[in-house]
C-alpha cells in the first residue's frame, strides 16, 4: 500500500517525541499517502512500538505523532483518547489524512491534528464521535449518524452524507455537500456555509463576520428543504441590522439569506458567548415581570368588578 518500509531500531526515536526506541523509516514518495500507525479490526496495534497505549477499549497517546504518519482505525466501538498530544503531517504534498475511521462506534477525543493533506479527520463509518480536538486540517463525515462537537476545526468540515449532528464547535466554514440531507447544525460559531444538500437544519448558530468571505452562505439549485430555524429560534448573524421591539432577543423581522432561505428567529447578539446568555437571562427576567405585572392587573380589575357587584 506504501512506497515506504517500516523497521524496528532501537537507537532511534523518531519520528515519535519523547519515546527512546521507536521506528526507523524508509521516507514514502514527495506526494500520495504516508505510513500508517494502523490500530487492527482484532484490537492489536501495528507497529507495536507506536506510542498507543491499550487498557480493554480504551487506546491513550502517550507522545506525538510527525512527519510521516497517520493514524488509521479499523476496530470499531473504542475510544482513542488523545490525552492532549499531537497528530502533525508533512502538508498538501500527502494524500493521507491524520485520522482515518473506516468502522463504527468509535470516539476520538483531546488530541490535536495539524498539517495533514488529505484531511484532519476522515470518518467512513456510522455512529462516531469527535470531542474536544483541536483539528486544523478540517474533518470529513462520509458516514451517518456521527456527532462532533466541542471542537475547534480550521479549514472545513465536509458532509456528504445524512443525520450527523455537529453541534458546539468552532468552525471556519462548512461544505455541506449534495449528497448531504438531514443533518443538524446547532450551536456552532460558523465564518461560511456552502450549502449544496438538502433538508439540513441551522439554529443557535453564530455566523461571525470573517473577511476573508464576502458571503455568509453559498448556495447551489436545487437545495430545498434547507431550514435555518427549528421552528422557534434561529441563528445570530453579525450583519443583521433588524429591531427587536418586544425584548425577547430575536428580531422582529426574517434575516434574508438567498431566494426564499431566510432565518425566521434570528438572535439579537451571538448565542453562545457570556454576554449573550446575560441578555437571555435580562429577556427572561424582563418577559417575566411583565407576565407578573398582567397578571396583577387582571387580579386588581376582578377584585373592582366584584367590589362594583356587591355594591350594586
Amino acid at each position: 500500500m506504501f512506497a515506504g518500509t517500516l523497521s524496528i531500531s532501537s537507537a532511534m526515536d523518531y519520528p515519535f517525541e519523547g519515546m527512546p526506541s521507536i521506528l526507523a523509516i524508509a521516507m514514502p514518495p514527495a506526494f500520495g499517502p504516508l505510513l500508517a500507525i494502523t490500530i487492527n479490526g482484532n484490537g492489536s496495534i501495528t507497529p507495536s512500538t507506536a506510542p498507543i497505549i491499550r487498557t480493554g477499549n480504551i487506546y491513550v497517546l502517550t507522545g506525538n505523532i510527525s512527519d510521516y504518519y497517520y493514524l488509521e482505525i479499523r476496530c470499531g466501538n473504542i475510544t482513542l483518547d488523545g490525552a492532549g498530544y499531537t497528530l502533525e503531517g508533512k502538508g498538501g504534498y500527502y494524500t493521507s489524512p491524520g485520522i482515518d475511521v473506516e468502522t463504527n462506534g468509535v470516539t476520538v477525543k483531546n488530541i490535536n491534528i495539524q498539517n495533514y493533506g488529505g484531511g484532519g479527520l476522515d470518518i467512513n463509518g456510522s455512529f462516531n464521535t469527535v470531542v474536544g480536538s483541536v483539528i486544523n486540517s478540517g474533518v470529513f463525515l462520509d458516514g451517518s449518524y456521527n456527532n462532533v462537537t466541542g471542537n475547534t476545526i480550521e479549514r472545513e468540515v465536509g458532509v456528504s452524507s445524512e443525520y450527523n449532528n455537529i453541534t458546539e464547535n468552532n468552525i471556519q466554514f462548512v461544505n455541506v455537500r449534495a449528497s448531504a440531507s438531514y443533518n443538524n447544525f446547532v450551536a456552532n460559531r460558523i465564518g461560511l456555509v456552502i450549502l449544496d444538500g438538502n433538508y439540513n437544519v441551522f439554529y443557535l448558530n453564530d455566523f461571525y463576520h470573517d473577511p476573508r468571505y464576502i458571503h455568509k452562505i453559498l448556495t447551489r439549485p436545487p437545495c430545498i428543504g434547507n431550514r435555518f430555524d427549528n421552528g422557534t429560534v434561529g441563528n445570530y448573524w453579525s450583519d443583521y441590522n433588524g429591531t427587536d421591539m418586544n425584548l425577547d432577543g430575536i428580531g422582529d423581522t426574517p434575516y434574508k439569506i438567498s431566494g426564499n432561505l431566510q432565518d425566521n428567529y434570528p438572535f439579537m447578539t451571538p448565542y453562545n458567548s457570556s454576554s449573550a446568555t446575560l441578555m437571555r437571562l435580562v429577556y427572561a427576567v424582563v418577559a417575566a415581570a411583565a407576565i407578573i405585572a398582567i397578571v396583577a392587573i387582571a387580579v386588581k380589575l376582578k377584585k373592582r368588578r366584584q367590589q362594583s357587584v356587591e355594591v350594586s
